[in-house]
Protein backbone atom coordinates (compact mmCIF):
# COMPACT_ATOMS: atom_id res chain seq x y z
CA UNK A 1 0.00 0.00 0.00
CA UNK A 2 1.38 2.95 -0.71
CA UNK A 3 1.79 5.64 2.11
CA UNK A 4 1.59 9.56 2.58
CA UNK A 5 4.64 9.80 4.85
CA UNK A 6 7.36 12.76 4.63
CA UNK A 7 9.90 10.49 3.49
CA UNK A 8 7.44 9.69 0.48
CA UNK A 9 6.52 13.20 0.33
CA UNK A 10 9.99 15.01 0.35
CA UNK A 11 11.04 12.64 -2.62
CA UNK A 12 8.29 14.22 -4.83
CA UNK A 13 8.56 17.39 -3.42
CA UNK A 14 11.90 18.64 -3.67
CA UNK A 15 15.62 17.06 -4.45
CA UNK A 16 16.29 15.79 -1.41
CA UNK A 17 19.26 14.57 -0.16
CA UNK A 18 18.39 11.72 2.61
CA UNK A 19 21.52 13.16 4.70
CA UNK A 20 20.38 16.26 5.42
CA UNK A 21 18.25 17.59 8.05
CA UNK A 22 14.37 17.37 6.93
CA UNK A 23 13.78 20.47 9.60
CA UNK A 24 15.56 22.61 7.83
CA UNK A 25 13.12 22.33 4.77
CA UNK A 26 10.05 24.72 3.43
CA UNK A 27 7.94 22.04 2.66
CA UNK A 28 8.69 19.36 5.18
CA UNK A 29 7.35 22.24 7.86
CA UNK A 30 4.07 22.89 5.36
CA UNK A 31 3.93 19.13 5.26
CA UNK A 32 3.48 18.80 8.89
CA UNK A 33 1.47 21.99 9.05
CA UNK A 34 -1.21 20.86 6.44
CA UNK A 35 -1.30 16.91 7.45
CA UNK A 36 -2.14 18.50 11.27
CA UNK A 37 -5.30 20.04 9.81
CA UNK A 38 -3.81 23.20 9.01
CA UNK A 39 -5.29 24.38 5.42
CA UNK A 40 -3.97 28.18 4.99
CA UNK A 41 0.36 29.20 4.76
CA UNK A 42 0.89 31.59 2.66
CA UNK A 43 3.82 31.19 0.03
CA UNK A 44 5.72 34.40 -1.00
CA UNK A 45 6.74 32.55 -4.58
CA UNK A 46 3.45 31.17 -5.42
CA UNK A 47 2.01 34.75 -4.46
CA UNK A 48 4.08 36.68 -6.96
CA UNK A 49 4.59 34.09 -9.51
CA UNK A 50 1.62 32.33 -9.69
CA UNK A 51 1.75 30.68 -12.75
CA UNK A 52 5.29 29.88 -13.24
CA UNK A 53 5.63 28.65 -9.50
CA UNK A 54 3.10 26.27 -9.82
CA UNK A 55 4.77 24.96 -13.46
CA UNK A 56 7.81 24.84 -11.37
CA UNK A 57 6.21 22.33 -8.97
CA UNK A 58 4.62 20.11 -11.58
CA UNK A 59 1.01 21.61 -10.94
CA UNK A 60 0.84 22.59 -14.90
CA UNK A 61 -3.15 22.28 -14.97
CA UNK A 62 -3.15 25.25 -12.27
CA UNK A 63 -0.22 27.41 -14.02
CA UNK A 64 -2.09 27.31 -17.16
CA UNK A 65 -5.19 28.12 -15.75
CA UNK A 66 -3.51 31.11 -14.20
CA UNK A 67 -2.23 32.31 -16.93
CA UNK A 68 -5.69 31.96 -19.06
CA UNK A 69 -6.84 34.14 -16.60
CA UNK A 70 -4.49 36.54 -17.58
CA UNK A 71 -6.04 36.84 -20.85
CA UNK A 72 -9.38 36.92 -19.86
CA UNK A 73 -8.80 39.55 -17.43
CA UNK A 74 -6.98 41.88 -20.06
CA UNK A 75 -8.88 41.03 -23.13
CA UNK A 76 -12.61 40.56 -21.23
CA UNK A 77 -12.60 42.67 -18.24
CA UNK A 78 -10.62 45.51 -18.78
CA UNK A 79 -11.61 45.87 -22.37
CA UNK A 80 -15.47 45.83 -21.42
CA UNK A 81 -14.69 48.74 -18.44
CA UNK A 82 -12.88 50.55 -21.11
CA UNK A 83 -15.80 50.25 -23.38
CA UNK A 84 -18.65 50.94 -20.96
CA UNK A 85 -16.64 53.94 -19.14
CA UNK A 86 -16.11 55.29 -22.96
CA UNK A 87 -12.03 55.52 -22.55
CA UNK A 88 -9.81 55.44 -24.79
CA UNK A 89 -7.37 52.71 -22.79
CA UNK A 90 -6.94 51.70 -19.45
CA UNK A 91 -4.48 54.19 -18.59
CA UNK A 92 -7.06 56.83 -18.92
CA UNK A 93 -10.41 54.56 -16.98
CA UNK A 94 -11.63 56.69 -13.69
CA UNK A 95 -9.71 56.09 -10.41
CA UNK A 96 -12.44 54.40 -8.94
CA UNK A 97 -12.71 51.87 -12.00
CA UNK A 98 -8.91 50.68 -11.66
CA UNK A 99 -9.31 50.47 -7.84
CA UNK A 100 -12.68 48.02 -8.18
CA UNK A 101 -10.83 46.09 -11.00
CA UNK A 102 -7.37 46.19 -8.65
CA UNK A 103 -8.64 43.33 -6.13
CA UNK A 104 -9.67 41.22 -9.12
CA UNK A 105 -6.22 41.20 -10.19
CA UNK A 106 -4.68 40.24 -7.33
CA UNK A 107 -6.97 37.67 -6.61
CA UNK A 108 -5.52 34.48 -8.50
CA UNK A 109 -2.30 35.44 -6.37
CA UNK A 110 -3.96 35.57 -3.31
CA UNK A 111 -5.59 32.60 -3.87
CA UNK A 112 -2.65 30.63 -4.75
CA UNK A 113 -0.20 32.42 -1.80
CA UNK A 114 -2.83 30.65 0.95
CA UNK A 115 -4.20 27.61 -0.74
CA UNK A 116 -0.96 27.00 -3.16
CA UNK A 117 0.64 24.69 -0.30
CA UNK A 118 -2.31 22.60 0.30
CA UNK A 119 -3.13 22.55 -3.01
CA UNK A 120 0.58 21.36 -3.64
CA UNK A 121 0.06 18.56 -0.63
CA UNK A 122 -2.52 16.97 -2.10
CA UNK A 123 -1.47 16.49 -5.75
CA UNK A 124 1.26 14.93 -3.82
CA UNK A 125 -1.12 12.69 -2.37
CA UNK A 126 -2.37 11.87 -5.26
CA UNK A 127 0.75 10.81 -7.16
CA UNK A 128 2.35 9.10 -3.76
CA UNK A 129 -0.99 6.60 -4.48
CA UNK A 130 -0.28 6.22 -8.26
CA UNK A 131 3.29 4.99 -7.45
CA UNK A 132 5.00 8.15 -8.37
CA UNK A 133 7.14 7.90 -5.15
CA UNK A 134 8.56 4.30 -6.67
CA UNK A 135 10.50 6.24 -9.75
CA UNK A 136 13.34 8.35 -9.64
CA UNK A 137 11.27 11.47 -10.60
CA UNK A 138 12.35 14.39 -9.23
CA UNK A 139 10.73 17.84 -8.72
CA UNK A 140 13.82 19.96 -9.48
CA UNK A 141 15.18 18.38 -12.79
CA UNK A 142 16.12 20.24 -16.39
CA UNK A 143 12.51 19.85 -18.14
CA UNK A 144 10.93 21.12 -14.83
CA UNK A 145 13.09 24.52 -14.57
CA UNK A 146 12.65 24.82 -18.23
CA UNK A 147 8.32 24.36 -18.27
CA UNK A 148 8.53 27.35 -15.60
CA UNK A 149 12.00 29.25 -16.82
CA UNK A 150 11.82 29.22 -20.38
CA UNK A 151 7.60 30.47 -20.61
CA UNK A 152 8.66 33.27 -18.42
CA UNK A 153 11.80 34.47 -20.29
CA UNK A 154 8.87 33.77 -23.70
CA UNK A 155 6.20 35.82 -21.89
CA UNK A 156 9.06 38.27 -20.89
CA UNK A 157 10.56 38.77 -23.78
CA UNK A 158 7.14 38.80 -25.73
CA UNK A 159 6.29 41.95 -23.50
CA UNK A 160 9.34 43.59 -25.06
CA UNK A 161 8.57 43.39 -28.50
CA UNK A 162 4.98 43.76 -28.66
CA UNK A 163 4.90 46.23 -26.21
CA UNK A 164 8.04 47.84 -27.27
CA UNK A 165 6.63 48.52 -30.60
CA UNK A 166 4.15 51.46 -30.46
CA UNK A 167 2.25 51.03 -33.51
CA UNK A 168 0.87 47.51 -32.35
CA UNK A 169 0.49 48.44 -28.52
CA UNK A 170 -3.11 48.58 -29.03
CA UNK A 171 -5.43 45.62 -30.13
CA UNK A 172 -4.99 42.04 -29.75
CA UNK A 173 -1.00 42.25 -30.10
CA UNK A 174 -0.87 42.69 -26.93
CA UNK A 175 -2.15 39.45 -25.53
CA UNK A 176 0.22 37.12 -27.72
CA UNK A 177 3.30 37.35 -25.40
CA UNK A 178 0.47 35.64 -22.73
CA UNK A 179 -0.51 33.29 -25.55
CA UNK A 180 2.91 32.51 -26.12
CA UNK A 181 3.48 31.46 -22.91
CA UNK A 182 0.30 29.41 -22.15
CA UNK A 183 1.56 27.51 -25.74
CA UNK A 184 4.43 26.82 -24.26
CA UNK A 185 3.75 25.69 -20.90
CA UNK A 186 1.52 23.35 -22.38
CA UNK A 187 4.12 21.62 -24.43
CA UNK A 188 6.48 21.13 -21.79
CA UNK A 189 4.11 20.23 -19.08
CA UNK A 190 2.62 18.05 -21.32
CA UNK A 191 6.30 16.57 -22.18
CA UNK A 192 7.06 16.53 -18.60
CA UNK A 193 3.95 14.61 -18.02
CA UNK A 194 4.35 11.70 -20.39
CA UNK A 195 7.85 11.43 -19.50
CA UNK A 196 7.12 11.01 -15.26
CA UNK A 197 4.34 8.47 -16.63
CA UNK A 198 7.14 6.37 -18.92
CA UNK A 199 9.13 6.43 -15.36
CA UNK A 200 6.81 5.51 -12.72
CA UNK A 201 5.34 2.53 -15.47
CA UNK A 202 8.70 1.24 -15.35
CA UNK A 203 9.35 1.62 -11.55
CA UNK A 204 5.93 -0.01 -11.28
CA UNK A 205 7.30 -2.63 -13.64
CA UNK A 206 10.58 -3.53 -12.10
CA UNK A 207 8.78 -3.34 -8.38
CA UNK A 208 6.28 -6.33 -9.72
CA UNK A 209 9.19 -8.31 -11.33
CA UNK A 210 11.34 -8.29 -8.20
CA UNK A 211 7.97 -9.50 -6.15
CA UNK A 212 7.61 -11.96 -8.63
CA UNK A 213 11.74 -13.41 -8.10
CA UNK A 214 11.43 -13.13 -4.72
CA UNK A 215 8.02 -15.36 -4.01
CA UNK A 216 9.52 -17.22 -6.88
CA UNK A 217 12.30 -18.37 -4.94
CA UNK A 218 12.67 -21.95 -2.91
CA UNK A 219 12.42 -21.71 0.77
CA UNK A 220 15.21 -23.22 2.57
Amino acid sequence: MNEHNIDNFMKLATNHNKDSDLTDNYYFAKYEEITSGKKYSFNWSAFLFSGNWCLYRKMYLYGILWMLFTVLYSAGIINVATYATGAASYDVLPIKIKVFLFPLQLAPGLFFGFIGNWLYVQQIHKKIDQGYHLSNVKNIDKLTWSAAFVSAMVFCIGVVIFYGLSFIKTGYMQYIPTVLNIFLASILGFVALKRDEKNVKMALAERALTEENSTSLPSE
